[in-house]
């Protein structure tokens, strides 16, 4: 069937009697097309097959006759009719083999994304072991600077990363991706965070408050090694 694409030739001029009707390779030749995954050999194949499917200008056929009489306008019509089908089967398998790279392109792009995340979790409980304790925060940040008070007055030792400048900007490279790793550890991105050697986190001003009145944080900052 690819052959049929190679350029438009002459349609032939039917025989007498009912006429068979044309078979369809849009199916076959989309599959090839997806197992090829070439988009841009798509759009090629669509051309080529819309020039095939059309006849030579001026081609007219002769006209079926019907009980009333010679059908209006030959088989003109019936061609024309043809030529809409033709191409409406085209464009809808065209629709189908896109949609079925753009899905597989899809999952390439989750594949990469979650070797993203493996990556960025070593980084950063790396960093967090290492310190044993460390408070993000944000630039200029009234609630930073009082989460950095509550633990100097519980007598508790941490580094500070600064992720956010004073408009909301990043401030590191990899300060996005940090933000998303927190919010799936502590169930949200907001600022300050506390993250604890171990594997403990806390996020946001209200949930440090909550942990220093139930004494949970202090504990944890003593298995920690951080207190």
């Amino acid at each position: 069937w690819l052959k049929s694409f190679e350029g438009p030739s002459p349609m032939p001029r039917p025989r007498s009697g009912p006429r068979a009707p044309a078979p369809l390779g849009v199916g076959v030749a989309a599959r090839a097309l997806v197992a090829l995954g070439s988009v841009g050999a798509l759009m090629h194949a669509a051309t080529a097959f819309a020039t095939t499917a059309a006849a030579p200008t001026g081609t007219r056929l002769p006209a079926r006759r019907s009980q009333h009489g010679p059908a209006p306008g030959g088989v003109t019509a019936d061609l024309a009719a043809c030529r809409g089908t033709s191409s409406s089967r085209m464009l809808a398998a065209i629709a189908v083999a896109v949609g079925l790279l753009a899905k597989a392109g899809g999952g390439k792009r989750q594949a990469r994304a979650a070797t993203c995340r493996r990556g960025i979790k070593e980084d950063f409980e790396g960093g967090i072991d290492q310190a044993k304790a460390v408070l993000f925060t944000r630039a200029n940040c009234q609630r930073c600077d009082m989460a950095k008070e509550t633990l100097t007055s519980m007598g508790i030792r941490y580094a500070v990363m600064e992720l956010e400048n004073e408009v909301g900007l990043d401030a590191i490279g990899p300060a996005r991706e940090y933000k998303d790793y927190m919010e799936l550890k502590t169930g949200t991105g907001e600022l300050p965070q506390l993250h604890l050697r171990g594997g403990r986190g806390v996020g946001g001003l209200d949930a440090i408050f909550d942990k220093q009145d139930s004494g949970e944080l202090l504990e944890w900052c003593k298995a920690a090694g951080a207190a």
